[in-house]
């Protein structure tokens, strides 16, 4: 029975508080919180576990009993609630028709038919035996829990690499829970297997909780790669060492026909001298040319995905950009008809068509241009041109949250050398970060000055702002304060601002609002 009393407790810890410890980390965030519920239910099923296998009286055992039921049946409908949040996909229905059919069962565990009795079984003091009513749970359980599964096996393919990590990381904590979980239910039915499965339920929450934080599931997946690869390398240097021990030891003795046990442990040293060096070579080289690989090959695709993700935003500033040109052109395209003969209008719709042409071609030619990574090309540049670029390309975004922009281009006309596609990117990101951080209504101030040989460009905001902890960590890879944020925007703008050989600082205020301030170097 203690074993069974360790890991009941050792599932109550770890679900608590990974659950809280997850959820504190954003607790505005959709996933923590399904997290938490789910993990706040699987504590107190664990925590009510424990109290029945020490309970000494039947009253007291069928108290737990019933508290530790209500709690398990709302395990398949609070798993189907962190699936959808994971995937991001509207199941609101089903989830709500889970959570009543939980409770319809949390009424029933009341009934006789649903727990017959509860008596001795094997090497337990107090054990349920299953009524008419359990199976139909059971069948709930499974049809739940299987939908769930379901949902993250149909998703997989087309998710992100970053996403595949987790749902697989799911998928694999969703096993050791649910195989667990399931070798409590022969006893109910008489079935004379033990519960040993619950000593493995306490990992089905720790890997939920890594897998929440995306982050930390790749430094999780790097880590269980290194440890795989240094293992299997070291196990067979330890073989290989060990055999050639053995052969060396028996050449010897067969050669000199010693029997000094000392002459052994001599040839043993010698060969482990030989082998350390051997394995500190395996050990750097699987460093440098497979985790390191590893490592730099997911920050790259992340840092992909949040290219991608700019370079949609850009797309749909475009098409706001381009809607224009097509309106004039369709505008007199249905005049044209009426007014052929009409000379003047026909050399105005010429014109107008053309103009209108260009700008949507030079529009989609920049488009191309921004979403090619290229290494940098540093020519004259205009700043003052980039931003107001970059505020036309964002002038949707900036309508729809009712944000208000305040120009001071204080500085002279100076250029400044630079990739203009690059610092379009730095500016698209400071400049959208800004707005999403004014939701409803707000104002963007962009200003501009000279200082000495640099050029200063400051982008500041009415918004929320950052907190001071967070702050510090902004241009860190990984680190995001949004739901659904890669953490890598920012920490790309810094390594193209150090390309320029620039500086890009930002300081904060909770409520009040935040300021970026770039410096480049102006033309020499």
């Amino acid at each position: 029975m203690f074993p069974y009393y360790i890991t009941s407790l050792l599932t109550t810890v770890a679900s608590l508080g990974l659950g809280l410890f997850v959820f504190y980390k954003n607790p505005k965030n959709r996933l923590h919180q399904s997290l938490l519920r789910l993990n706040l239910v699987v504590a107190v099923w664990s925590l009510f576990l424990f109290l029945h296998y020490i309970s000494r009286t039947l009253s007291i055992a069928a108290f737990t009993l019933y508290i530790l039921h209500t709690a398990v049946i709302f395990i398949p409908a609070c798993y189907l609630h962190l699936v959808s949040d994971l995937l991001n996909i509207n199941k609101q229905k089903i989830i709500r028709a889970s959570y009543v059919i939980s409770i319809i069962f949390a009424v029933l565990i009341y009934n006789n038919n649903f727990i017959a009795g509860i008596e001795p079984k094997l090497y337990f003091r107090f054990y349920a035996t299953a009524g008419r009513l359990y199976l139909l749970w059971i069948i709930a359980y499974l049809i739940i829990s299987g939908y769930a599964t379901y949902l993250l096996l149909k998703n997989y393919s087309g998710s992100s690499h970053i996403k595949k990590i987790r749902i697989r990381y799911v998928l694999f904590a969703s096993f050791i829970g649910f195989a667990g979980g399931s070798t409590i239910y022969p006893l109910f039915y008489n079935i004379q297997i033990p519960p040993w499965g619950e000593h493995i339920i306490f990992i089905y929450p720790v890997i939920f909780s890594i897998a929440v934080l995306k982050h930390d599931v790749l430094e999780l997946n790097i880590a269980i790669k290194r440890t795989i690869v240094y293992s299997v390398s070291i196990l067979i240097i330890t073989i290989t060492y060990l055999v050639i021990v053995l052969l060396s030891e028996r050449l010897l003795r067969n050669m000199m026909g010693y029997q000094s046990i000392w002459v052994t442990v001599a040839a043993a040293v010698i060969i482990a001298l030989i082998f350390t060096p051997l394995k500190n070579m395996v050990e750097s080289l699987i460093e440098k040319f497979y985790i390191t690989n590893a490592y730099q090959r997911l920050q790259r695709e992340l840092i992909d995905s949040d290219r991608s993700k700019a370079l949609a935003q850009l797309a749909a500033g475009m098409a706001h950009e381009i809607r224009n040109p097509l309106t004039a052109i369709k505008t007199f395209s249905e005049y044209l008809p009426k007014k052929f003969d009409d000379r003047d209008f026909r050399n105005e719709f010429s014109q107008i068509v053309k103009t209108e042409v260009d700008k949507i071609n030079s529009l989609i030619t920049q488009l191309l241009e921004f979403s090619k990574p290229t290494s940098p090309v540093l020519v004259s540049v205009d700043p003052h041109q980039l931003l107001d670029y970059t505020l036309d390309i964002l002038s949707a975004e900036i309508l729809k949250n009712n944000v208000k922009i305040v120009k001071n281009y204080t500085a002279d006309a100076s250029l400044i050398e630079a990739d203009s596609n690059k610092l379009k990117h730095v500016l698209f990101n400071i400049i959208r970060n800004a707005t999403e951080a004014m939701r409803y209504s707000g104002t963007l101030s962009i200003n501009t000055l000279n200082q000495k040989d640099n050029f200063i460009i400051e982008v500041a905001d009415t918004g929320c702002g950052i907190k001071r902890n967070d702050l510090k960590k902004i241009f860190q890879p990984f680190f995001s304060t949004k739901p659904k944020g890669t953490g890598l925007g920012l920490a790309v703008t810094e390594s193209i601002i150090a390309e320029h050989n620039g500086n890009i600082s930002a300081k904060s205020a909770i409520g009040k609002g935040t300021t970026f301030t770039i410096s480049l170097p102006k033309s020499s």
